[in-house]
């Protein structure tokens, strides 16, 4: 087996290594010394890092039970390509294409944010709705690599509920792209979400759409949108780095993605009063911006407000009621 070795210099040299342990603990050391992660997850990178680059290994536990394991020429190039790049900064999930969001595994590249595990909580938020409506549709805005409504359409029929329909957009057409990835990849029929770019609530033709729902029917909205101050010393330096910024930051502070759809969308759903129209609308937010926006949207006449915090204790998703 081989992997190159890198030395202070950036020069190389091939290593011969007699077994496959040895290998996984040469590039959990290199991920430990250049990175400074703690040894635990320098672990589980090496495994998947291995399992990545070398077709004999299909699990973390051939790491540990194969011996005799035949690394090709190209498998041995491709190893050494996936641990520089890691110790240059990339994440893990840009060099294997996944990462796991609700129990399921999403394909995600450099054109959209890699999942967070908060963003959970505004699925379970979005299901407990789900439960309470006798009839749904979705709306997600600012839709990146599509977990949140792919997960509420697995989630719904698992639930033996149906939305009406499921409409999702984004800004950035590229973001489009691997959110249909998504879609094609775990659900059987890909037609079920309709996919629009647009920024914020501008392309969603509101008229249109809510000539398509029946009265007492909820919608419910969602949006991780960009929240990060971009002067937020706080943000990872190789977030910054590799993640898309126009996902990440949003300018007055990190406010104005968010108090500019809540405006927009409250403004529009004053006009459904008359057609018995329930609206939902679930927001992930950053751990500090809680009163900031609840007072913004009480100041528009919002009154129905509610905050939702993550499994730290945190204040991480508004939950708003029109």
């Amino acid at each position: 087996m081989h992997i190159l070795e890198l030395r202070p210099s950036g020069e190389k040299k091939i290593k011969t290594i007699s077994k496959l342990k040895e290998l996984r603990n040469e590039i959990t050391n290199l991920l430990v010394t250049k990175l400074g992660v703690s040894n635990d997850l320098a672990t589980l990178e090496a495994d998947i890092l291995l399992q990545k680059a070398i077709n004999e290994i299909s699990s973390r536990t051939d790491i540990y039970t194969k011996s005799d394991i035949v690394i090709t020429d190209s498998e041995s190039r491709f190893l050494t390509t996936l641990v520089e790049e890691r110790l240059l900064g990339k994440p893990i999930s840009y060099l294997i294409n996944e990462k796991e969001f609700y129990g399921r595994k999403f394909f995600v590249d450099d054109r959209v944010l890699i999942p967070r595990p908060e963003t959970e909580h505004l699925v379970d938020e979005a299901l407990q709705l789900v439960k309470q409506a006798s009839s749904f549709c979705f709306f997600d805005i600012g839709t990146g690599s599509g977990i949140i409504p792919i997960t509420l359409f697995l989630e719904t029929k698992i639930l033996g509920n149906k939305p009406l329909f499921t409409i999702v957009s984004d800004i950035s057409y590229s973001a489009l792209e691997v959110a249909k990835i998504n879609s094609k990849n775990l659900i059987d029929d890909s037609n079920s979400i309709e996919f629009i770019q647009g920024d914020l609530f501008d392309y969603y033709y509101f008229d249109d759409i809510i000539s398509l729902v029946n009265e007492d029917t909820t919608v419910i909205v969602t949006a991780n949108l960009p929240y990060i101050d971009i002067l937020d010393p706080r943000t990872d330096h190789f977030v910054k780095v590799y993640e898309p910024s126009q996902a990440l930051f949003s300018p007055d502070r990190g406010y104005f993605s968010i108090n500019t759809l809540v405006a927009s969308f409250y403004a529009e759903s004053l006009k459904c009063i008359k057609k018995s129209i329930r609206f939902k609308l679930l927001l992930e937010i950053g751990a500090n911006q809680a009163d900031e926006i609840t007072s913004n949207m009480k100041n528009l006449g919002i009154n129905k407000i509610k905050i939702i915090k993550d499994y730290s204790g945190l204040d991480r998703i508004i939950s708003v009621e029109f």
